[in-house]
């Protein structure tokens, strides 16, 4: 939810967290659009490939996360600042860090 609430609340087209691969693992926006940020994510900025997937001029920013020893890319398509991307990590956080079970009763 707080992918989807950052999104709509900044203006943003599309967020999307990706593997090393450059797999999607959540996203908030339209399917195709987290599905290529994701694809681009692990790509560098001059890359040609990025004509390949329709991105023109400058590549959406990347920024690498490692979470619970995973390295994986947050980027996000529009003018997304860095309290956006505070905010869409503290989320991401919360999607992948495994919570310890608690005891039963």
């Amino acid at each position: 939810r707080l992918l989807d609430a950052t999104r709509r609340n900044s203006g943003l087209s599309a967020v999307a967290l990706a593997d090393a691969t450059g797999c999607l693992v959540a996203g908030s926006g339209a399917a195709r659009l987290c599905e290529e940020l994701a694809a681009i994510s692990t790509l560098p900025a001059n890359d040609p490939r990025l004509e390949e997937f329709g991105f023109r001029g400058p590549k959406p920013p990347v920024r690498q996360l490692l979470i619970d020893g995973f390295e994986v890319s947050l980027s996000a398509l529009g003018e997304a600042q860095d309290s956006d991307y505070v905010r869409l990590s503290d989320g991401c956080r919360r999607i992948l860090t495994e919570k310890p079970q608690s005891a039963s009763r």
